[in-house]
């Protein structure tokens, strides 16, 4: 059975600055890194977020809940950039040492690779067939595939 219900790729959220106060420690140009994909069968936007807090997972209809959520990961303009990165097929991976939030979303996408920081992960995922593109100021219209 083709699993529709599962998306094909996911927008990943590089933010330059973390929820936590430690985060202006860790090095490099992004603090912090989370998750939202379009589940076009179920007209559905997923969010995924791993921090220090627990992790959070919404599943929100798409229309004016999803656009807003989309936008408070994203942030003001200037605060993150956005990759679309296609998940790979799964594959075989030694349990990680870590629930970080880079170590996550490497198993959500089924991505290689062992950085530890979102700057580092950011070029993995550029590495594995992730596409950087440009949010605006939230005043656009989303694109789904439907659009």
């Amino acid at each position: 059975m083709p699993n529709d219900y599962e998306p094909k790729s996911w927008c990943v959220v590089f933010n330059v600055e973390g929820d936590s106060g430690w985060a202006r420690w860790v090095p490099g140009r992004f603090k912090h890194v989370r998750a939202f994909a379009f589940v076009p069968k179920s007209r559905i936007w997923i969010f995924y977020d791993v921090n220090f807090s627990g992790t959070e997972l919404m599943a929100i209809p798409d229309g004016p809940d999803a656009r807003a959520t989309i936008w408070s990961f994203i942030g003001p303009p200037g605060c993150s950039c956005v990759v679309s990165v296609p998940r790979l097929p799964k594959r075989s991976r030694w349990f990680p040492w870590t629930n970080w939030c880079t170590t996550s979303l490497r198993h959500l996408l089924n991505l290689p690779g062992s950085a530890l920081r979102p700057t580092s992960f950011y070029r993995e995922c550029l590495e594995n067939g992730g596409t950087p593109f440009e949010a605006d100021d939230g005043r656009a219209e989303v694109p789904t595939p439907s659009n």
